[in-house]
């Protein structure tokens, strides 16, 4: 090879480099980008496929690239796929390679309404000497629900004569007289999580959680049994709540047409989640070591006057309780298998147990029932949280009402309350 060849060589070698960084300059692809998802609402922790249409909208053809999906989740993207060479648009080129799908599944890993995409694009020069990228097409929103958990069905034990009061408990933990469940709306974008979900979540948590008390609070804010959602916003939350509790830029910071609107079957608004959350505290269906709670002992009761100390019956007892009669805390298994608690539900309990009496029983409705049928006497408060084993063994005092009892049917909390208002 002559010094002319070389001399030409070389020339072309320098402006390769310029070359491959001016075709990655100016020859840009454009890429259409059609997203779908199925199904287009999942469950967190559900899988759904990402269906992703990309059309070359150029008038020549696009060169190989190699492409990925962003997600707002780590690890925040696809792996990287190749995207083949695409023919140019027009009729002479339809459905010849003008475009082409892929398909790929995600698992959300929380609930919320998320933005996915757009796609970024990697491509290079023939030579493999420049780089270049591009992001192609725009976002498309995927609504994530929460994770469907299964119901625990009540323990609370309700004989068929006990009232008015125990029938409206025993619809609030459902179950075969569950007649005022609401019932789940596929598509609504705020009622997706049933009352009972919630209910039997916060339960484990509250210090003094009462059933009945609990669960039908927990109807009234879903709206059950209402013609009318139960709606609040930003501004009622920041008038009657603490500051860490305010939510500024979240969901609810919307007026209250736009929050019933939504209730109602309407599209929630893309509100990226902030935050990472809190860890769940762990429960426990088991008291303490603190508590030191033992099994049941039939002889330590034995032709003694007993006071028995449950978990929803934590005050002093009365007056006219023998002098010498034996105090004795009671958990039932049972119960406990059923509704676990927070460490500070039962440090709430236990520290309350241990100021009225040192023994804590920790045993089956049934062992409980049969180390005091030795008692001479058992006296208690009346309770419906108590097993119905337990109840008929002892002489219950009437739990204290706050309000007096409405014998006549009420249709929504509100009817109830003005009627209770009326009699005190």
């Amino acid at each position: 090879m002559g010094r002319r060849e070389l001399l030409y060589l070389g020339s072309f070698l320098a402006l390769l480099p310029l070359l491959a960084l001016a075709f990655v300059r100016f020859r840009r692809m454009r890429l259409s980008v059609q997203r779908s998802f199925s199904p287009a609402v999942v469950s967190a922790g559900h899988p759904t496929m990402a269906d992703l249409r990309v059309g070359n909208l150029a008038s020549s053809s696009a060169t190989d690239a190699n492409w990925c999906d962003s997600w707002p989740w780590p690890p925040y993207a696809t792996e990287s796929a190749r995207l083949p060479a695409l023919l140019p648009r027009g009729p002479r080129f339809a459905g010849r390679g003008s475009s082409v799908l892929f398909r790929y599944e995600l698992t959300p890993p929380r609930r919320g309404v998320f933005e996915l995409g757009p796609m970024l694009v990697d491509f290079a020069d023939p030579f493999g000497l420049a780089d270049g990228a591009l992001v192609a097409g725009a976002s498309e929103t995927l609504t994530v629900t929460p994770a469907l958990l299964p119901l625990t069905g009540g323990v609370v034990s309700i004989s068929a004569d006990e009232g008015m009061t125990r029938t409206l408990q025993r619809r609030a933990l459902g179950g075969e007289d569950d007649l005022m469940t609401r019932e789940y709306r596929r598509g609504d974008a705020l009622r997706r999580v049933h009352w009972r979900a919630g209910a039997d979540w916060l339960y484990a948590h509250l210090l003094d959680g009462d059933l009945a008390s609990n669960h039908l609070s927990w109807q009234w804010v879903a709206g059950t049994f209402s013609h009318k959602p139960y709606l609040f916003n930003a501004d009622n939350v920041a008038r009657y709540a603490p500051a860490a509790w305010h939510s500024t830029g979240s969901v609810i910071d919307t007026s209250y047409e736009a929050l019933d609107e939504i209730a109602r079957g309407g599209r929630l608004p893309a509100v990226r989640p902030s935050g990472d959350g809190v860890e769940e505290p762990a429960l426990h269906h088991r008291p303490p070591e603190a508590m030191r709670a033992v099994r049941a002992d039939i002889a330590f009761v034995a032709d003694r006057d007993v006071w028995l100390i449950h978990p929803w019956a934590l005050r002093e007892p009365p007056p006219d309780l023998p002098t010498d009669a034996l105090r004795v805390s009671i958990c039932a298994a049972e119960f406990h298998d059923a509704w676990a608690w927070s460490d500070k539900r039962w440090d709430f309990v236990g520290t309350r147990m241990a100021a009225l009496s040192p023994h804590c029983w920790h045993d089956s409705a049934a062992a409980i029932c049969n180390a005091l049928r030795g008692a001479r006497s058992v006296h208690s408060v009346d309770d419906p949280h108590l097993d119905a084993a337990i109840r008929p063994l002892t002489a219950n005092s009437p739990p204290r009402h706050l309000f007096a009892e409405i014998e006549r049917p009420c249709s929504s909390f509100s009817k109830w309350w003005k009627y209770a208002s009326d009699t005190r």
